[in-house]
């Protein structure tokens, strides 16, 4: 849409909370999606006293966020934060609902409803670790995401050809209920 410096996700901007949806409402598909990140977490990381963050959280918090991230959108995002001597100071982890990205991928817009129009979005610059960029974008957002060989900016999730049967899951279930409540 002209005037927006980011490219909406979905027909109006809220595929991600879709994705979230089914994932919160189909018990199958939140147990596998669960079981998956689950599995590639493991163990998590060992032998790393530092803490990821200010507010404290270890890597391995921050890792087992982005890892169930991966799993329900086939991406995540960390937000990457630089001290004055060049070094990492902070990672979080940024919910992926919560970002869009403009069309050469170098900036991201953050908003924690983006249905609201009243909360205004908040910019970060591509991750860039040479020092030059890192003086001027102290605070930066990394993206990692999994191919999409249709080219376009945002992933599509693993079971992207499943949707339709989650999404029948979800409908049966509310079917079955209110046949209950009846």
């Amino acid at each position: 849409r002209k005037g927006k410096n980011y490219i909406e996700f979905g027909a109006n901007n809220n595929y991600p909370n879709y994705l979230l949806d089914l994932f919160n409402e189909s018990p199958k598909h939140g147990a596998i999606i669960k079981g998956k990140a689950n599995y590639i977490y493991g163990k998590g990381f060992e032998g790393i006293p530092k803490a990821a963050n200010s507010k404290g959280e270890s890597y391995n918090q921050v890792f087992k966020k982005a890892g169930l991230d991966d799993e329900i959108f086939a991406g995540f995002y960390l937000q990457v934060i630089w001290n004055l001597l060049g070094e990492i100071k902070d990672i979080y982890h940024v919910g992926f609902q919560k970002v869009r990205v403009n069309k050469d991928d170098t900036l991201y817009q953050v908003k924690n409803d983006w249905d609201d129009t009243k909360e205004k979005a908040r910019e970060y610059h591509a991750f860039n670790s040479d020092p030059e960029y890192v003086k001027e974008h102290p605070v930066q957002m990394l993206a990692v995401s999994q191919y999409n060989p249709t080219g376009d900016c945002y992933p599509l999730p693993s079971y992207f050809q499943g949707l339709n049967y989650i999404e029948s899951d979800v409908q049966v279930a509310r079917h079955i209920l209110g046949n209950a409540k009846d």
